[in-house]
């Protein structure tokens, strides 16, 4: 099944459709006033686009008088896209149904996760959903690509993926639409679409992990920059004098409050500091550290791992205080594994923003956690090529 088969239909069919996708309590009615449209002309194309199976009729709403309206929405194991994110540590690929249901996920680590690791599990899934109803594979990976040609440029975190152009090989090799983008990207659509940043139409994503990235999504479209670049809030300078990135720069925020350096800022306050805390007890050797363990040692109360948290909630507030300065988002979503094994980092950085930010722009800005979890980007992936599939 091609994607494009679709975006060959009417301008009206496919405002009918976005509407349907953006809400499932739509009549022929309210779509007819919605859009403009005179009733006739709504019910044909619905009835159209019923016959070819992508939207159905699925329950009833509360009458005014005479027959009771029929609501709309779009038809879920209609078509499947497969849905991959190829994070620094780990990787995630499911298949989406069309109304953003998650029909199967699965998780394994990305270190020896390849191209080839890749082609296995995609014939595996094409195999079990069959070809023909597999509408395009959506792929999110954390680092810079060229999203138009659909090549992955260079992923810092993860070895083996730099310099690959992943859309022109899966599309061979399948014959199905692909499309790539950054995972934060994917992940900013899919809180628009279903978390907490549900058709709000200026909006910022930040996916804090073993990386920083940003999705900006801007009247409600995602925005990606002239050259498609944007979002590369990890490499924003805070320090002039600071550590060497990966980038060649010296001091980028991603230096400073990633999971990797949120566990050596821990084990530094570790040997400076002589005082009670529970974390000591926990390990026999510095190198021990990891998240698990700074979750278990925060629980139990260890200052020195809530004071390492509040300086890396502090350092994002900063950076993001001047983004909203700049931007002026209604919303700023945080995610990723830090926010996720961390979520006190957030009340932190809200603080930082509210603090730091003009009175103008935070009178109406709100700091939320992402509410999708491990499943934003799998929702995010499949998301790419349900956007094209409602261009």
């Amino acid at each position: 099944m091609d994607l494009f088969m679709f975006k060959a239909q009417s301008e009206n069919k496919k405002s009918i459709l976005r509407s349907v996708f953006k809400s499932n309590s739509l009549s022929r009615n309210t779509l007819a006033d919605a859009l403009g449209l005179s009733s006739a002309t709504v019910s044909k194309l619905v009835f159209e686009l019923i016959e070819s199976g992508v939207i159905e009729e699925y329950g009833e709403m509360e009458s005014t008088g005479g027959r009771k309206p029929v609501t709309l929405r779009i038809k879920p194991n209609f078509a499947y896209i497969i849905s991959v994110d190829i994070g620094s540590f780990y990787t995630r690929i499911g298949v989406v149904q069309l109304d953003g249901t998650i029909a199967e996920k699965r998780m394994l680590p990305t270190a020896g996760f390849f191209v080839e690791n890749l082609f296995g599990l995609i014939e595996e899934l094409l195999t079990r959903y069959r070809k023909s109803k597999i509408i395009g594979i959506g792929v999110g990976i954390s680092g810079m690509v060229n999203y138009q040609t659909g090549r992955v440029i260079f992923c810092p975190n993860i070895k083996g993926w730099d310099n690959i152009s992943l859309v022109e090989l899966l599309q061979n090799k399948y014959g199905i639409t692909a499309f790539l983008d950054t995972s934060s990207r994917g992940m900013a659509i899919a809180e628009y679409w279903f978390g907490v940043g549900k058709q709000i139409q200026n909006q910022i994503f930040v996916s804090i992990g073993h990386g920083i990235g940003a999705g900006i999504i801007i009247d409600s479209r995602i925005f990606r920059g002239s050259s498609g670049f944007s979002g590369e809030l990890g490499h924003i300078q805070v320090d002039e004098g600071g550590m060497l990135c990966t980038c060649g720069n010296y001091g980028c925020l991603e230096n400073y409050v990633t999971v990797p350096l949120v566990i050596s800022k821990v084990a530094l306050l570790l040997q400076e500091n002589t005082s009670y805390s529970p974390l000591r007890y926990m390990i026999n050797d510095i190198k021990e550290l990891n998240a698990d363990i700074l979750i278990k040692a925060l629980e139990t109360g260890d200052k020195i791992v809530y004071q390492a948290l509040m300086e890396t909630g502090k350092q994002i507030g900063i950076a993001l205080a001047n983004i909203a300065n700049f931007i002026n988002p209604e919303l700023i979503v945080l995610g990723g594994g830090l926010v996720e094994s961390f979520p006190i980092i957030v009340d932190e950085a809200a603080r930082i923003i509210k603090e730091r930010s003009l009175v103008t722009i935070q009178q109406d800005l709100k700091i939320r956690k992402s509410s999708l979890g491990n499943d934003g980007p799998i929702l995010g992936s499949a998301l790419l090529i349900i956007n094209k599939f409602l261009e």
